[in-house]
């Protein structure tokens, strides 16, 4: 690491930069005006500085295409290549194979660089600040792709950004414990004085590690059924555990072929090796972070003395290292895993299998879902260990229907576009088939050729991201803001709670933002992104049927449309009600009410011996 004091920065002619902020620092501390600047960050690229150029140029669609449609047969190869290792369980396999998927996002960035790019002088540089909850780093580590370039130098930056957290400001709370419901209200209650009293006499308890909607409706329902609830929480780095050394070596000579042969297809070959010394760093803190959490649920396990025959363990999001430490304890002495579907995503996703090692359902001996096309998606996964319980969706979700105001002040536009613009950066995984550029252009398509042109005043919601991409703003945000018609609403404010303001909702994206806005019984337009892997095929005319559908190269159309009445928009929002209905039932929710004593009945009767 070097400072600008400590080196010419004007010697520099290649430089690697994500922030205009530290790039005109650089400007100032003597880096020339000519470097070429290699960025992916769609603010950076958006500046009229014509030096600037796209890293990831080599990703056209097509080439994206390849490289994320292969993934479910790499992901399925390496998992089958260890899992019969001696002392290797399936959740050790299943976290590898994980980790590896996972680190395609170093790849992905690894198979831009040239073979100029490994000799040649470049400047890097990194950024740091506070990016996040979780502080991830906003950093692709050129440093270590290009260990072997002795041309290669860093400059570190401290960015000057002030970090926003999501928020319910201005949400009244009224709203939100409308919204939440009895159910939440007296589970969090509930679940605090369980613990804090350490209660013994209870027959039959859950462990909730992880909630989320539908979680706390079913515990709400096992609760008032004699269930205890004990939410408890393992913090991995106060644990002193390894993962066995032999059995690390074993995994990374089955995996070492396996890995190279991807490295290889996509990257230069000089690169191979730092690939492959990333990857076995990165499987290595993996596995003990896996231990960690093995042994801490298995200390808490015992010292709890939950019993196989008394206990249940209920938890969302199981797709993390540590969620597989946690049910390798758990199904060690024999105690039931259910999962609880966190958000519709997965089965409306035209790319679903590729990001299948993260099924909640690979790690669960019963995953509770919303939908049938949930159902058969868990199912269709190479990974799933265990059944799926259809319950449907919850009583949240479905209560944004319900008239009732988010704000005091509901004088904002009727139309509202709901932006689901999330972009990869270093932190997401490779779903869509385009760049992070090629995304906020997309964006800006829909801005210019139907938002502006409206003749009426609409309303921007721009995504409220828990940990940044990039160090600048979307530049999509800073051209809003240009046009008189559209205003931007950019808090950090949950979709969910702003719905009921609005007479029309627009959106693009298989994301879970999608299920809060179709359960409002408000108009949806749906914009759909042609050959981009977003929203699976088979299910366009479903939708289209349901919900008024435009795709990317009709938005000609859709500006006439939307230029109609609002009250001629509802009306033709009316007459697809019973599509609508076959819509929801089988991609949203199969029931309309009881999902969460729906599943709690299952659990009673399923999982707690009598």
């Amino acid at each position: 690491m070097i400072k600008a004091k400590d080196t010419d920065l004007s010697k520099y002619k290649i430089v690697f930069c994500e922030s205009i902020q530290a790039l005109e620092w650089a400007y100032k501390n003597g880096l020339r005006r000519d470097a070429t600047i290699k960025a992916s960050s769609p603010a950076m690229l958006w500046n009229k500085n014509p030096n600037i150029k796209h890293i990831e140029d080599f990703w056209s669609r097509d080439n994206i295409k390849k490289f994320q449609l292969n993934i479910e047969k790499y992901s399925i190869d390496i998992y089958d290549s260890i899992v019969e290792l001696p002392g290797i369980s399936h959740e050790v396999a299943l976290c590898v194979a994980r980790d590896i998927i996972r680190f395609d996002r170093v790849l992905f960035k690894a198979a831009c660089l040239t073979k100029k790019d490994l000799n040649a002088p470049i400047l890097f540089i990194s950024l740091s600040g506070k990016f996040g909850p979780d502080n991830k780093s906003l950093n692709t580590p050129w440093e270590l792709l290009l260990e072997n370039n002795n041309n290669f130098s860093v400059v570190k930056y401290e960015l000057d950004r002030n970090y926003r957290e999501l928020t319910t400001k201005g949400i009244t709370w009224f709203y939100r414990a409308f919204l939440a419901g009895y159910e939440t209200i007296f589970f969090h209650f509930i679940q605090k004085l369980h613990t804090f009293l350490n209660l013994n006499f209870f027959k039959k308890q859950i462990i909730v590690p992880r909630e989320n909607e539908l979680l706390t409706d079913i515990s709400y329902q096992l609760i008032i059924r004699g269930v205890k609830v004990n939410g408890v929480e393992v913090d991995t780095n106060s644990i002193n555990a390894v993962y066995s050394d032999k059995n690390k070596k074993d995994i990374f000579a089955k995996i070492h072929p396996i890995v190279c042969k991807r490295f290889k297809k996509w990257a230069l070959d000089d690169l191979n090796s730092a690939l492959y010394k990333m990857l076995c760093n990165s499987l290595n803190d993996s596995l003990n972070i896996y231990a960690k959490s093995k042994d801490g649920w298995e200390y808490i396990i015992k010292k709890g003395g939950y019993k196989s025959n008394n206990t249940v363990l209920m938890s969302s999001v199981l797709s993390n290292t540590a969620g597989c430490g946690m049910a390798s304890a758990f199904r060690k002495y024999n105690i039931p895993i259910v999962s609880v579907q966190h958000g519709v995503s997965p089965e409306i996703s035209e790319n679903q299998a590729t990001r299948s090692t993260r099924f909640d359902s690979s790690l669960s001996d019963c995953s509770i879902v919303f939908n049938e096309a949930m159902k058969k998606t868990n199912e269709s996964s190479y990974f799933t260990v265990g059944n799926t319980f259809v319950s449907g969706i919850s009583a949240r979700h479905l209560r944004v229907a319900k008239n009732v105001y988010s704000l005091k002040n509901t004088n904002v536009p009727d139309i509202v576009f709901v932006s689901t613009c999330l972009f990869r950066g270093n932190i997401a995984p490779v779903l869509a088939w385009f760049t992070d550029y090629a995304r906020a252009l997309k964006e800006q398509d829909i801005i210019e050729n139907v938002l502006a042109k409206l003749p009426c005043v609409v309303r921007y919601k721009s995504y409220p991201e828990e940990n940044s991409r990039y160090a600048d703003p979307s530049p999509n945000i800073e051209e809003v803001r240009k046009i008189n018609n559209i205003e931007l609403f950019d808090e950090k404010i949950d979709m969910r709670f702003l719905v009921r303001q609005h007479r029309v909702l627009i959106t693009t994206g298989a994301t879970s933002t999608l299920s809060w806005l179709v359960l409002s019984n408000k108009p949806v337009v749906f914009i759909i992104f042609r050959n981009s892997g977003q929203l699976a095929e088979d299910i366009h005319e479903d939708f289209k049927k349901g919900i008024f559908v435009f795709y990317d190269d009709e938005y000609s159309e859709l500006y006439k449309f939307l230029s109609c009445s609002l009250n001629k928009i509802e009306e033709l929002w009316m007459q697809k009600e019973l599509d609508r209905k076959v819509m929801i039932n089988r991609y949203f929710t199969k029931f309309n009410s009881g999902s969460g004593k729906r599943a709690a009945k299952m659990i009673l009767n399923n999982f707690f011996k009598k």
